[in-house]
C-alpha cells in the first residue's frame, strides 16, 4: 500500500511542478488577449471620433466645434488625448484654406491619439503608449 501512495504523491508533485512552469505562460497569454481587446476598443473609439467630427464638418460646422466634439472622446477608456486636423479639398484635390466649406468639396478629419496600456504586458514594449490614427473623408453637402 505504501508503494501506491508514493506513486500517487509523486504524480501530484509532477502535476504541481508542471502547473508552476505553465502558469506564467498562461498569464502572459491571458494578459495579451485582454490587452488586444482594449486596444481594439480604443481603435474603434478613435475611428468613431474621426467619423463624428467629419460628419459635423461636412454639415458646415466650424473647425472649433468639430475639434471640441472630437475631444469629448478622449476621457473614455484609456485614451490620453485625441488631436485632430481638418482639411478641405476641392473637386480637383487642391487643398482649400482652413474653414472654407464649399458645397461639393471634400473634408478630411485626421485623428491621432496616444493609448495607454492597461495590463502588465506593457513591460514587454517598454511601457511606451501606443499611437493610433484614423482618417475619414466626406463630401460637404449642407
Amino acid at each position: 500500500m505504501t508503494c501506491r501512495f508514493r506513486v500517487f504523491r509523486s504524480q501530484r508533485a509532477t502535476a504541481l511542478t508542471e502547473f508552476a512552469l505553465c502558469l506564467p505562460i498562461l498569464l502572459l497569454l491571458m494578459s495579451a488577449i485582454i490587452e488586444f481587446g482594449f486596444m481594439l476598443g480604443a481603435s474603434m473609439q478613435i475611428q468613431d471620433a474621426a467619423r463624428d467630427g467629419c460628419r459635423l464638418a461636412s454639415l458646415g460646422n466650424t473647425d472649433n466645434s468639430v475639434q471640441s466634439q472630437v475631444a469629448t472622446y478622449a476621457p473614455n477608456r484609456n485614451l490620453t488625448s485625441i488631436d485632430c486636423t481638418i482639411n478641405e479639398y476641392d473637386t480637383s484635390g487642391t487643398l482649400l484654406p482652413a474653414g472654407s466649406r464649399v458645397l461639393g468639396s471634400t473634408v478630411t478629419v485626421n485623428c491621432h491619439a496616444r493609448v495607454q496600456w492597461l495590463t502588465p504586458i506593457q513591460v514587454l514594449f517598454g511601457g511606451v503608449p501606443c499611437d493610433m490614427n484614423a482618417s475619414v473623408s466626406m463630401v460637404i453637402n449642407y
